[in-house]
C-alpha cells in the first residue's frame, strides 16, 4: 500500500519523498516492476490536504515495431486533493460523493492511502504505441530496408487500370 503518514502534521507545506515496491500496490498493471519513487509536497489546511507530486517508475514493455523488449522509466505528475475525516465513511454514501476523491484514511487518522490513485495514473500513463528507443522517429523503410519495393529491386508495383478511379478520391 501507498501509505502517505498524515497524523499530527501541522498545517504548511511538507517534503514528501517516499519509494514503495511495486508489488505493494493491489493490482497494478504487469508492465511496471521495482520501485515507484514520489517526490513532492504535501499541503495541509485544517483537514484538508493537497499533494503536489512527481513519481517515476520502470516498465517493461515489447516494441510494436520490433518486437523486442525493453525498459522505460515512466514519469508522471501526482497532483491530489482530499479531507482527512472521521465522517469520511458517511459522506462516501451521501450526495457529497462526487466531492471526496477515493483517497482512503485509515480509521486511526495516521495515514492515507493513496494506491488507487497511483495505480490510475499509472496505468493511463502508458504509452499507447510502444517504440524501443532506438527506432523513435525512423521511417519503416529506415528500420527494415528489405521490405522496400524501391531497394529491393522490384520496383514499385504497377497499378491495375481498374483500380485507377479509386486513386482520384480524396480521402481529406
Amino acid at each position: 500500500m501507498f501509505n502517505l503518514f498524515i497524523q499530527g502534521l501541522s498545517d504548511g507545506e511538507h517534503e514528501i519523498n517516499m519509494q514503495v515496491p511495486v508489488s505493494d500496490i493491489p493490482e497494478m498493471f504487469e508492465e511496471y516492476f521495482g520501485q515507484i519513487n514520489l517526490k513532492g509536497r504535501l499541503k495541509k489546511i485544517g483537514n484538508r490536504f493537497t499533494l503536489f507530486s512527481e513519481a517515476d517508475c520502470q516498465a517493461k514493455m515489447i516494441c510494436d515495431i520490433s518486437l523486442e523488449e525493453f525498459t522505460e522509466l515512466i514519469k508522471v505528475e501526482v497532483n491530489l486533493t482530499f479531507i482527512a475525516d472521521s465522517k469520511q465513511e458517511n459522506r462516501e454514501t451521501s450526495k457529497d460523493k462526487d466531492y471526496i476523491y477515493g483517497v482512503k484514511v485509515s480509521a486511526d487518522g495516521k495515514y492515507a492511502d493513496i494506491s488507487g490513485e497511483i495505480r490510475e495514473i499509472f496505468a493511463v500513463s502508458l504509452p499507447m504505441k510502444r517504440i524501443a528507443p532506438p527506432f523513435r522517429g525512423k521511417d519503416f523503410k529506415e528500420i527494415h530496408p528489405e521490405y522496400d519495393p524501391e531497394i529491393s529491386g522490384s520496383g514499385p508495383k504497377k497499378i491495375d487500370e481498374r483500380w485507377a478511379p479509386l486513386a482520384k478520391i480524396n480521402s481529406n
